[in-house]
């Protein structure tokens, strides 16, 4: 039996391995990042000079802010966003260092119109690469997550909801089971 002291140092080790593990793939992904496959050499280690990207600064903004207000909060999210692009919060640089088009336009949307709104015709991943607090913050609740997620987002494009609902699968099947069988399965309750 694990009594509930042994649950939080579990849990810090899955958040602070999951964060790590994000920030060094995101950092080694920078070498090649925009790069056609065959065009440049096997990533090996980290290179000096090299920093995780927009990627990892925005997982933990969505992190700070889950953490910080206990729910899933779009216009806090937003905020952090912001605050990351426009002055380096959390970022490896002073500035919103690798920020996408597609953030982008969502941050000054939310800048100008002051509460969220959907970005449309954008195809991206982007919200797949920072999702992974979302998982760790709701893995002791899984009801809580289904609640909280947000019915009405709609979609820009069918391959941003495959590959969000596929990873969004993937990740909580491996925080709750640490089985990654439960990738492909978990991901069709999401489409």
């Amino acid at each position: 039996m694990i009594d509930d002291s042994e649950k939080n140092i579990i849990s810090l080790d899955k958040w602070m391995g999951s964060i790590i593990g994000l920030a060094i793939g995101d950092q080694l992904g920078s070498l090649t990042e925009g790069k056609t496959r065959g065009s440049f050499e096997k990533v090996r280690g980290m290179d000096p000079g090299t920093f995780w990207t927009d990627d990892t600064s925005q997982a933990l903004c969505l992190a700070d802010s889950l953490i910080s207000t206990k729910k899933f909060d779009l216009t806090d999210q937003l905020e952090r966003y912001s605050k990351w692009l426009f002055e380096g919060y959390l970022s490896a640089k002073e500035w919103g260092y690798g920020c996408g088009p597609t953030a982008r336009l969502a941050i000054n949307n939310f800048i100008k119109k002051g509460k969220p709104s959907p970005v449309r015709n954008q195809s991206t991943n982007g919200a797949l690469m920072r999702l992974c607090p979302v998982p760790l913050y709701y893995s002791n609740n899984l009801e809580e997550i289904l609640r909280s997620f947000n019915p009405g987002i709609k979609w820009s494009s069918i391959n941003s909801l495959k590959g969000f609902s596929s990873g969004f699968g993937g990740l909580i099947g491996l925080v709750f089971t640490a089985d990654s069988s439960l990738f492909a399965s978990t991901s069709l309750f999401f489409i």
